[in-house]
Order: structure tokens, then C-alpha cells, then sequence
């Protein structure tokens, strides 16, 4: 997941992995996930899968077993359906363990990362390195976090998350992971509504648990020209740093990625606004209260950094947060709002 991390500024002068997961509210606390990607067809994501044990760690049942314990966590959330492939299966994960290049992604042993998952996409792979050591056990919580990768997350930052990088990795799905598989998915009920969701454009679609009102704040901007909108949502608490996270859609107003977390993008105690040139320059707008103005610059990605070119002071006066745009590029306009759930 790509980050970019600018200078922080102010405005001074200066258990059983197959059951049901239970998870434990955030309070102001945002949920911590990114999106990689997701599966077009409607509905729960449906992935047939086989082990190749050639060259398994431990015994062939033992390695099966494991797997199927890690899809079974997932099942569990009633948003994705893993399952072992029959052998009229075409289109199925392939999960084994190998060495060095296999000439799909780079190779094991030039980096720490001892397990990789293909793209979110038919024909896709889990793949393990063999040359680290393995038991059931480790094969299940990494399986766990590369499935979600499958899935269409990405690495969240928090430690205590399935889909983060600490290095000994949970056993059991967090708020974290089910907020970003819900916001992909849907869902069916196991998470109820709270006043840090987003509704967009209706109740339909979510983004689950990333804006409490107490430390974040959101809009709508199109930050990379494409001509449909994002979601922006940015920390407004001294404990966020000015984080800002970008959620973009496809079409039916689909999650599809995110961009970020960029932190320090926005100014503690800034009045934020948004504002695109005729020339089609996008900007952030920090208005300070003492008078200071501190602008980031959208490229054609989407990321923020410092300004490369300037602003004219009368752009700059005139910038709005908006809570309502394009979000998809079908030609309507979505509000979004935070929901009126309950914790």
C-alpha cells in the first residue's frame, strides 16, 4: 500500500478460528484498513481454492487443515465463500510452497515476507516460502492474512489487526478487518450500524467504522481528475497527526481501493476546503486561526504533497468542503452522511 508522509504541521507559527468473530467496539477510534481491490460480481466473493502439498512443511493433513481453518474464519463473517475445489472447478487459488523465483512476483528471499498473495483476479495464487520454517499453526495465521489480501484488503496499520504487519500475527478477525470487508462487500447483519459509518448516497453502501464524529471529519472531492469523486476522511484529533484517507468507487458505488493513510496532510485546527483550477489543479486548503493558509497539491494519483506551483489567495478564500459528488461517474450526485446508528 503506498503512503506518503509529509512534515506534520500546525497552525502555529511552527480462539476458535471457525466461530463467529466477536469484536470489541473502537469508540473514537477509526478503523484501521485499506482496499486493494475487490471481485465485480454482486455479492459474497466465491473462491474455490487447492492445496499443492508437494512440497508441504508438515503432514499433507495437517497443511489442509490449516487452510481450511483460515476460509472458515473468513465464511464466518457471511462475506466470503472459501472453499475447497472439486475437481470440476476451473478457476481456483492455487496454494502450495516454493522457492525463490516463481515468475509471478518477486522473488522469496529478497525481502522479509515469507508468504504472497496474487491479485484480487481469476487465476490467482497463495503462495508460501519453503524455505522458512512451518507448523500448522503459522500456516493458519498466515493463511488468514493472505486470504484477506484475496478478499481485496490491503495491510491495515493496526497492530492488533489480521491484516497489519506486526510480527506475530492474530488469530481472530478484528473490527478492523470486518469494517473493511463489510465496506467492500455489504453486509448481512453481524455488524450493525454505528455513528461512525458513512452512508453513501444511501444506506446501501457503506464505509464501515471510519469516521467517528468526535476525532474525524469528511468530504467529497475529486482528487485525481477521473471525473468521479472520493471520500475523503481526515483526523481531526492531535492523537490522528492529520491523517487523511482517500476512498474511491466504481460504478454502482462500489468500494474499490483506497488511497493512504497520508499523515500529516491536514493542520491541527484548520478550517479544510477543496478547490480544483481551470487548469485542473486540485488543492487542500488549511485556513489557520491566525490568518496562516497551508495548501497540499493533488498529482494525477490522487496523492497529496506540497504545492507545486501556487495558489492565487482568491482560489484559496474560495475553498469549500463539500459532503456531496459524483462518487461513481454515472452522472448523480450522492450525499454523504454518518449514520444515525448506535454503537
Amino acid at each position: 500500500m503506498a503512503a506518503v508522509l509529509l512534515a506534520a504541521t500546525s497552525c502555529g507559527d511552527t480462539e476458535n478460528a471457525t466461530a463467529a468473530p466477536t469484536v470489541t467496539p473502537l469508540g473514537d477510534e477509526p478503523a484501521d484498513f485499506a482496499v486493494r481491490g475487490r471481485w465485480p460480481e454482486p455479492g459474497r466473493p466465491q473462491l474455490r481454492y487447492r492445496v499443492d502439498v508437494a512440497n508441504a512443511p508438515c503432514s499433507p493433513a495437517d497443511c489442509q487443515q490449516a487452510i481450511e481453518r483460515a476460509a472458515a474464519a473468513w465464511n464466518a463473517t457471511g462475506l466470503a465463500d472459501l472453499q475447497a475445489a472439486s475437481d470440476r472447478d476451473q478457476q481456483v487459488v492455487a496454494i502450495g510452497w516454493f522457492r525463490g523465483d516463481r515468475g509471478v512476483q518477486r522473488s522469496f528471499g529478497t525481502t522479509s515476507a515469507i508468504a504472497h498473495a496474487g491479485p484480487v483476479a481469476r487465476a490467482t495464487f497463495l503462495h508460501f516460502d519453503a524455505d522458512r520454517e512451518w507448523n500448522a499453526e503459522s500456516i493458519y495465521t498466515t493463511a488468514l492474512h493472505e486470504l484477506g489480501h484475496l478478499l481485496g484488503l490491503d495491510h491495515s496499520h493496526s497492530d492488533v489487526a489480521v491484516m497489519g504487519t506486526a510480527a506475530v500475527r492474530p488469530v481472530r478477525l478484528t473490527i478492523h478487518d470486518l469494517a473493511g470487508l463489510h465496506s467492500l462487500y455489504g453486509g448481512d447483519g453481524s455488524l450493525t450500524t454505528a455513528p461512525s459509518d458513512l452512508l453513501i448516497g444511501g444506506p446501501v453502501t457503506q464505509l464501515r467504522r471510519v469516521a467517528p464524529p468526535a476525532t474525524t471529519a469528511f468530504a467529497v472531492f475529486d482528487t485525481d481528475g477521473d471525473d468521479d469523486a472520493e471520500v475523503l476522511v481526515w483526523r481531526t484529533d492531535p492523537k490522528g497527526h492529520g491523517t487523511l484517507t482517500a476512498f474511491h468507487f466504481t460504478a454502482g458505488r462500489r468500494l474499490s481501493h483506497t488511497r493512504g493513510p497520508f499523515p500529516g496532510v491536514i493542520a491541527a485546527g484548520a478550517k479544510v476546503g477543496f478547490v480544483t483550477t481551470d487548469r485542473g489543479h486540485r488543492y487542500l486548503v488549511c485556513h489557520c486561526d491566525n490568518g496562516r493558509v497551508l495548501l497540499r497539491q493533488f498529482d494525477e494519483h490522487g496523492f497529496p504533497g506540497n504545492p507545486r506551483r501556487p495558489l492565487a489567495p482568491e482560489l484559496a478564500d474560495g475553498a469549500t468542503a463539500s459532503v456531496a459528488g459524483d462518487v461513481d461517474g454515472d452522472g448523480v450526485i450522492e450525499d454523504v452522511a454518518r449514520s444515525a446508528g448506535r454503537r
